[in-house]
């Protein structure tokens, strides 16, 4: 008769070793690995990435290296000033520009000193190039400032709307409905005038544009949260934050806020390329930072000479490209942080 006694610890430690086979072979990835994983498989956004870090270098370590300041002018090109005396005796300060300065501001042009203006210079002797960098650091970080207090505001109201609800959610719907029947570039006008009426210093002006720019602009982040919220609040989590007695706040600001974080930054992405055409458009149209400081729509604003737009296309062009390229990059990046957060997607 044959002793089987052995034969279960035998099986038993064949199927053990399969199972450490299998889970040698099945690797959990973590969540965080997984958006990485899908957002470098894009092209768009790596080339998104790549063009707002290539902005942000150029913008605030650019400078260092083009030998020029924001307001220094080339003595070589800069107009003529002189002065006449009017019949109240009040100075009148004319300024005659030289008649070849494009000629002689043309790009990779010298002064005196050997220094070079790769992108040649603009009618008051000033550098392109640095003043283009310079204009970055205004557009870019004024976006940035914009895009985040609108993120704040819209958490806290539609993170509070929507986890409330009741009158308090119908009263903020209401009220951002009206908000968003008001057009903001004529109200940005308005504002303007009254600031120009009340003589504010015009280093504050693009400062409180903006704040008035954010005042109407935080809606959309508001709507979006308050969205996410009425999902979120009826889960499980929540049922138990709930039973455990915590705060209001706490469960708002701690469980489900942090839960839509992926959605807040797609939409903060997306929202800076909006918020630097506007600072560009408010620039143009000279409601933005006064002169002679440096913003790419106020370079664009140079376009209006009709000299310079037909005989030195490189003192507005080249500003106008660096706004397409940063709306394009964040467009891209929001784009490809959008599907890399997406769980649907592929892994």
């Amino acid at each position: 008769m044959e002793d089987n006694t052995n034969v279960a610890p035998e099986n038993e430690s064949v199927e053990s070793d399969e199972q450490q086979s299998l889970s040698d072979k099945v690797r959990v990835i973590a969540p965080w690995k997984l958006v990485v994983k899908r957002f470098f498989r894009s092209k768009l956004s790596i080339v998104g990435l790549v063009i707002i870090i290539l902005m942000f270098l150029f913008s605030f370590v650019g400078p260092v290296f083009t030998g020029w300041g924001e307001t220094e002018v080339d003595r070589n090109l800069a107009p003529v000033t002189y002065s006449e005396y009017d019949v109240s005796e009040d100075v009148i300060y004319v300024k005659e520009f030289r008649t070849d300065w494009a000629k002689l501001a043309a790009p990779f042009s010298r002064s005196s000193d050997g220094r070079v203006h790769v992108l040649g210079c603009d009618k008051e002797g000033m550098d392109v190039l640095t003043r283009l960098m310079y204009g970055g650091r205004i557009s870019l970080t004024l976006s940035l400032m914009v895009v985040f207090v609108n993120t704040l505001l819209g958490m806290i109201i539609g993170g509070l709307a929507g986890y409330l609800g009741g009158g308090f959610d119908m009263a903020m719907m209401r009220i951002i409905d009206i908000i968003n029947c008001i057009p903001q570039l004529p109200i940005m006008l308005i504002i303007s005038a009254l600031l120009d009426e009340y003589k504010l210093d015009e280093q504050f002006r693009i400062y409180v544009l903006l704040g008035a720019l954010t005042i109407l602009s935080w809606t959309g982040i508001a709507r979006l949260v308050r969205g996410q919220i009425l999902y979120l609040r009826e889960q499980e989590f929540i049922v138990a934050a709930e039973a455990g007695g915590f705060s209001t706040p706490r469960k708002v600001f701690k469980h489900l806020i942090p839960n839509i974080i992926p959605q807040l930054i797609v939409s903060m992405t997306l929202s800076l390329g909006n918020i630097i055409l506007f600072e560009a458009t408010l620039s143009y149209l000279n409601l933005g930072v006064p002169y002679p400081q440096a913003s790419w729509g106020k370079m664009v604003n140079l376009a209006k000479d009709t000299e310079i737009l037909s005989t030195a296309p490189w003192v507005w062009a080249p500003s106008g490209v660096t706004i397409i390229l940063s709306v394009l990059g964040f467009n891209f990046l929001g784009d490809g942080l959008r599907d890399a957060f997406d769980p649907k997607m592929k892994k």
